[in-house]
């Protein structure tokens, strides 16, 4: 639980350099505002939170921005990474894996976590324009669980193969979709929910849907973890292997 927590953390501390690298990625991309205000708009879409607040602060951003130049934009990315670099942990923590690899390396798949992120919300968003709601829920799912296979796969500084994180993904994405649904529902059924916190209470909701989000990561990874040793690739490793790399079992040593 503490992992999500720390996960949660750091997505509020990279929430705006994030935001500042995406809207200077957006002046690139898209040069008209109305082009990139539609394009936001889009994105909010899949966040269940208040979209007036997260598009206050990006319609904000755009306005206030000036001229993002390429020197600003390569000092944001390193500020927005520490929520991969925190999801890189946690998915090592849950695989009980404590050596690391080495700072190069590890900057590197945060980058491309990163990266796949970007190009994620870009194709996802084309995607699901004017689409209707059944067939959207079937695109975020799969799209979502594709994704998780390739977030289980690759982070976690262990050798796997597809099948070992199949049910760990599927678990993962299920969660994910339970629990974005859940969090629109209530967002759109309770606004008394300001009440007791007042204007913090969008950035509050957010913060829960990403712990929950975040457990959700970490679960699919204890799944996948188990299945690993008991069904998997793991299952035929020398009983010599440590412990920590065999997921949430312990090793039975003669």
């Amino acid at each position: 639980m503490y992992m999500a927590a720390g996960i949660s953390y750091f997505a509020i501390l990279s929430l705006f350099p994030l935001i500042l690298a995406g809207v200077a990625i957006l002046g690139f991309l898209y040069s008209s505002p109305k082009d990139q205000g539609y394009l936001v708009t889009q994105v909010v879409k899949f966040i269940p939170v208040s979209t007036d607040y997260l598009g206050s602060i990006i319609d904000e951003i755009i306005r206030e921005r000036g001229s993002i130049g390429l020197i600003a934009f390569v000092a944001l990315v390193p500020a927005g990474l520490s929520v991969f670099a925190a999801i890189r942990k946690g998915l090592n923590h849950v695989w009980q894996i404590s050596r690391s690899q080495n700072f190069v390396r590890d900057r590197a798949i945060d980058l491309l976590m990163l990266f796949g992120a970007a190009v994620y919300i870009l194709l996802l968003v084309p995607l699901t324009t004017n689409v209707p709601r059944v067939p959207l829920e079937i695109i975020a799912f799969s799209s979502n669980f594709t994704l998780l296979m390739v977030v289980h796969f690759f982070v976690p500084n262990i050798k796997l193969t597809l099948k070992d994180v199949v049910a760990g993904a599927v678990v993962s994405a299920v969660l994910f979709q339970i629990i974005r649904l859940a969090f629109a529902w209530f967002v759109t059924n309770f606004s008394s929910f300001t009440i007791v916190y007042g204007s913090l209470s969008a950035l509050i909701v957010f913060l829960i849907w990403v712990y929950l989000s975040s457990m959700a990561l970490m679960f699919g990874a204890q799944i996948a973890s188990s299945y690993y040793k008991l069904y998997g690739s793991g299952s035929s490793v020398d009983q010599k292997v440590p412990t920590r790399q065999l997921g949430m079992f312990e090793e039975k040593t003669e």
